[in-house]
């Protein structure tokens, strides 16, 4: 399973409930593009240290960005519809 997000929501919590999610994020697109500006929470990230034991023991740790899954969504949304 992936790690969630700084908000705690995994992708399995929009996967079991997307299609009450749907209309939320497609309002959240329309606002967005209407207002030429992302919501605030599109700009929080968690970061985690992963261990990596082929490294340096000073190095021993490789950064994790966590992004939350509603921006991925709203991505991939942004991304097909500026491809048509």
């Amino acid at each position: 399973q992936k790690a969630p997000g700084p908000h705690g929501f995994a992708s399995e919590f929009y996967k079991t409930l997307k299609e009450e999610i749907i209309p939320v994020v497609y309002n959240l697109f329309q606002k967005t593009e209407a207002e030429g500006i992302p919501p605030n929470l599109f700009h929080e990230a968690g970061i985690i240290l992963i261990s990596n034991p082929e490294k340096k023991k000073e190095e021993n740790y490789t950064p994790l960005f966590l992004i939350n899954i509603d921006e991925k969504i709203f991505n991939k949304i942004f991304s097909n519809q500026t491809q048509q």
